[in-house]
Order: structure tokens, then C-alpha cells, then sequence
């Protein structure tokens, strides 16, 4: 679905903007729930106000940044870099709790750069933007996904989604 969504942006930014494009998916989601809380079928109650508050920012500015890239450079691209999140978010995960980076985990690290780059095929002598932004979306999302593992602890899914579309 997240491809299939992808390839919608795509074809949208030819008539509109990405941040126009964002808005929209945010504020239809949050009507969603919107209707789903006035319908007293879901509860919203933050507990956990700086992570859930962290998982809003981060993923709406990895979304934002996500289809800017999708804008400037090739799909297939943007979506590769978009899923350097996981990578990112163990990183996140490691600093957070001080833990060190074992050689297996710099190992892994070092893999998925070089298996990345050998799909993406950046030249080091023109940096694409759209894969700069691509790149800094999975930083992002990475750090989104690290808080909403921190903020499930406490709040629900239906809260952090509701405020994921508020701060997007």
C-alpha cells in the first residue's frame, strides 16, 4: 500500500504541491478519527505527552519530506531511502539507551548503506535533492517509529495515530 500511495503522489504533484498533497492525507485521516471519537467507538487520552507529542513531528515531517522526494527524484528512489527508517530507528534506539554499537550492528549498518547505494546509484559529484530529502525522511521516520515503540508503552494506537495526524 505504502508503494501504491507512493505512485499516487507521484502522479499528483504534477497538479499540485507535495506539501498540498500531505496536508490532505493528514486532514482526511484525522476527519476519519475525528468521526470515530465523536461516535464514542475509539477513546483519545495522551499519557505519554513527549513521545506521543515526538512521534507527531518526526512522522509528519518524514511524511512531508517523503513526498517532497517523491517530487524531485525517481520513485523507486524515494521509496528505498524512505525504508532506511528501521535503520535508523535501531541507531535512535541504541543512542537513547546508551547502549554501544557492537560490530555486528556497525557491520549491518555498513551492509544496507552499501546495498542501498548500489540500488539508488547516487553520484557522489551531483547530490540528487529529492534523495537527500528521501534520505533525511527515513532519518525522520526512523526517529517516529523509536517514540511510537516508547509512547505504545503507555497510549494507544488510535491516540498516537489521532496526534500523528494533528502534527502532520
Amino acid at each position: 500500500c505504502i508503494g501504491i500511495q507512493a505512485f499516487f503522489v507521484k502522479v499528483a504533484t504534477q497538479y499540485t504541491g507535495p506539501a498540498e498533497i500531505a496536508f490532505l492525507r493528514f486532514l482526511f485521516s484525522f476527519l476519519i478519527i475525528q468521526v470515530a471519537i465523536t461516535g464514542g467507538w475509539i477513546e483519545v487520552r495522551v499519557v505519554n505527552w513527549r513521545m506521543v507529542l515526538a512521534r507527531g513531528v518526526l512522522g509528519g515531517i518524514g511524511n512531508l519530506l517523503y513526498f517532497y522526494a517523491i517530487e524531485a527524484t525517481r520513485l523507486s528512489n524515494a521509496i528505498i531511502l524512505l525504508y532506511t527508517y528501521p535503520i535508523f530507528a535501531s541507531l535512535y534506539t541504541q543512542m537513547m539507551y546508551r547502549q554501544g554499537l557492537g560490530v555486528s550492528t556497525v557491520v549491518a549498518f555498513l551492509t544496507s548503506f552499501a546495498g542501498i547505494s548500489l540500488i539508488v546509484d547516487p553520484t557522489f559529484q551531483d547530490i540528487q535533492r529529492g534523495d537527500l530529502l528521501a534520505l533525511l525522511s527515513g532519518a525522520m521516520v526512523g526517529g517516529a517509529i523509536f517514540s511510537l515503540r516508547e509512547s505504545r508503552r503507555t497510549d494507544s494506537a488510535w491516540t498516537i495515530f489521532h496526534y500523528f495526524n494533528i502534527m502532520g
